[in-house]
């Protein structure tokens, strides 16, 4: 793996543009545009004030910036450095934006959730939705084909999703009178307070699904709000503690569902019932298959601690539970620490922390990321009060593949676009990558480059890895 020089990045992540030719960076209020190949700068444009939000446009062809400050949206072009558009929402504010899937559309949720602003930028129109019940972006949901926007609202103390013909653009004027945006169905859901809801790859279904107050999965036609299918995940009088997470897997077969309670179900899409019902504890005895990948640190750079012998009366687990943790301090201390993977024994021991109960928010436990592989075959969990173990199921065995412990809190897992290359990234100078065949550590030969987040181009050929302040491009050579 060959890697680029580093870069300075600020505010909005870095992204490679959908064809994988570019990518974008923001430092507060410039936008970048390199080539991924050799980084160098093809475009540079100066916005009014600190860009807050970046989308590439589904053609590569067009950079969104979102001003939230300033209630300003500004659109540029990676060819045509003259071409500029600028959108100012006035008293109406803006708290999040994004593209429509066909590239022809920016829609605007106003501050507060007031409204969501559809601008047509071909026909030079804009149109008006009603208020959604998130203004974060959650609740609006466009489906695989681009041709349907399932908007969640909150209306009378009940969910409600109104669907949206994206297609219908013809006749009418702007300001949201006449044709364009059409309602193709308006329907109740069957929730107390939905968090967010989601289109099945394959179509035509949405999920929805409860704040972390609820345990309840839906499934309903899109079309007429059916419901197809409900699971809760403390069924049969179990106690729950709600649904952190919910992730469609590519094809549309299988649901994934993260909960509070640490447990990961696969729901079939047949029949809305778990293939899969597992947990991430703290010790890992099962499948005998299971192959357990340890990050360790260097011989020349082990503890004192972590090498010494139990005494007699210490308990194998508790022993070995510290060194663990003192070999994790010890790689927190240095984050440039020479590690290594080290096949581990059944059981397996994943560290825990004990989860702070007195901060504002969700507390950090619970299954807070499930990302699925490209086609589906594998699924990567992390579980909050675990931070340093990424699981890794076997879609296909409806089991356990692979488990990576490693030193550090995980802060980012991606899949390839093609294959099973599983990248994670721990905040440190390293890079992890497992396949079916094995997994590695990668170490960034970058000084104080600490990778927190990571993001593959859609050849699978390079990785960005971002820092907090800088980012830079690693190059599969093999």
């Amino acid at each position: 793996m060959d890697f680029s020089e580093s870069f300075r990045s600020s505010g909005p992540p870095p992204a490679f543009s959908p064809d994988g030719r570019f990518v974008a960076t923001v430092v507060e209020y410039r936008l970048i545009i390199r080539e991924v190949e050799t980084l160098r700068v093809v475009q540079l444009y100066s916005c009014l004030d600190r860009i807050d939000s970046m989308d590439w446009s589904s053609n590569s062809a067009y950079v969104l910036c979102g001003l939230c400050s300033r209630g300003v949206i500004q659109i540029w072009s990676v060819e045509n450095s003259e071409w500029t558009c600028k959108i100012d929402e006035g008293p109406a504010g803006v708290q999040c934006v994004r593209w429509s899937p066909d590239g022809a559309a920016v829609l605007v949720v106003a501050e507060f959730g007031l409204r969501v602003t559809v601008w047509d930028l071909v026909d030079k129109r804009c149109t008006y939705l009603r208020g959604p019940k998130h203004g974060d972006g959650r609740g609006l949901a466009f489906s695989a084909d681009g041709r349907w926007l399932a908007l969640l609202e909150r209306a009378e103390m009940k969910d409600w999703v109104t669907v949206y013909d994206c297609s219908s653009r013809s006749g009418g004027g702007g300001g949201g009178k006449g044709g364009g945006w059409g309602e193709a169905a308006r329907f109740q859901l069957p929730t107390s307070d939905a968090a967010d809801i989601a289109w099945s790859p394959a179509g035509g279904v949405l999920a929805a699904w409860e704040s972390c107050l609820g345990d309840k999965v839906v499934t309903l036609d899109a079309g007429s709000g059916a419901v197809l299918g409900c699971y809760a995940c403390g069924g049969g009088g179990k106690e729950s503690l709600g649904i952190k997470c919910v992730a469609w897997s590519p094809g549309g077969e299988l649901l994934a569902v993260g909960a509070y309670d640490g447990g990961l179900r696969l729901l079939n899409a047949a029949t809305w019932s778990p293939l899969l019902e597992a947990g991430h504890p703290g010790r890992v005895a099962a499948p005998a298959a299971l192959v357990v990948y340890r990050e360790e640190l260097s011989e020349q750079q082990q503890p004192a601690s972590a090498g010494a012998t139990p005494t007699s009366g210490a308990r194998p687990a508790a022993a070995a539970s510290r060194a663990a943790l003192s070999a994790a301090a010890a790689a927190a201390a240095d984050p440039n620490a020479r590690t290594h993977y080290a096949i581990g024994d059944l059981p397996a021991l994943v560290p825990g922390l004990k989860p702070a109960l007195d901060t504002p928010g969700p507390p950090k436990l619970g299954v807070g990321r499930c990302v699925w592989s490209a086609d589906g075959r594998y699924a990567a969990s992390v579980e909050d009060c675990r931070p340093g173990g990424v699981w890794v199921w076997d879609a296909a065995a409806m089991e356990l593949a692979a488990l990576l412990v490693h030193l550090g809190p995980v802060t980012d897992v991606a899949w390839g676009p093609r294959g099973h290359t599983l990248a994670v990234a721990t905040g440190s100078t390293r890079v992890y990558l497992w396949t079916p065949a094995g997994a590695s550590i990668i170490h960034i030969p970058l000084a104080h480059f600490q990778a927190f987040g990571c993001a593959w181009n859609n050849s699978a050929t390079t990785l960005l890895l971002r820092g907090p302040e800088a980012f830079c491009c690693a190059y599969l050579t093999a």
